[in-house]
């Protein structure tokens, strides 16, 4: 028998014993599943089991890299190699005449990186997929860019290798930072992970 957790926080997840995925939305536990699809390689599920859409801003009063957004990734989702997760975070600079920075983690591992140029405000997205090779190995892909009116930024892709224990549950973060003590000069508007099974 399938016991859910006494206690569940909005977004919370639960990998069900059919191998489908349940999400606390504050009143019940609904399927997560977003959709379905087919091809030559036979059929797929893509499972969103979280978003976090509290914007949350860069802090004022401070120039080192804060934590913005956190998503919890449930302990043993990504539970067979090969199997991945998509994540996509998306938000804003404010104007400034100096740099602004956005990172985005898996666990203890930097996947992506922008950093602004000066002026704005500009948007910005990242796109990252991490797939799981082993219990305490994963490959990651990460790209970060910016508005197209956001000339004097620099679009970057990375490849890292993260190393977290899959068993245990990872924080999935965006982190800002600023040259200026400014509040709300970068902020994290969404961060949503989907399982790729």
């Amino acid at each position: 028998m399938f016991n859910f957790p006494d206690a569940p926080t909005i977004g919370q997840v639960v990998n069900m014993p059919d191998g489908t995925c349940r999400a606390w939305d504050g009143v019940k536990w609904k399927v997560a599943a977003i959709g379905s699809g087919s091809g030559s390689g036979g059929s797929s599920n893509v499972t969103r089991f979280i978003t976090n859409q509290n914007q949350i801003g860069y802090p004022g009063g401070v120039t080192t890299e804060q934590d913005l957004q956190t998503v919890a990734l449930t302990a043993g989702l990504l539970a067979t190699n090969g199997q991945a997760l998509r994540i996509v975070a998306a938000g804003t600079f404010a104007s400034q005449s100096t740099v602004r920075t956005i990172r985005l983690y898996f666990g203890a591992t930097q996947i992506a990186l922008y950093q602004s140029g000066t002026g704005g405000p500009f948007n910005w997205q990242i796109d990252a997929i991490v797939w799981r090779l082993g219990a305490t190995s994963q490959y990651a892909k990460g790209i970060a860019f910016s508005g197209t009116n956001n000339v004097s930024g620099t679009n970057q892709q990375s490849l890292t290798s993260p190393a977290e224990t899959l068993a245990n549950a990872i924080t999935i973060k965006t982190t800002g930072q600023s040259v200026l003590a400014q509040a709300a000069t970068v902020v994290s508007n969404i961060l949503m992970v989907e399982f790729l099974p």
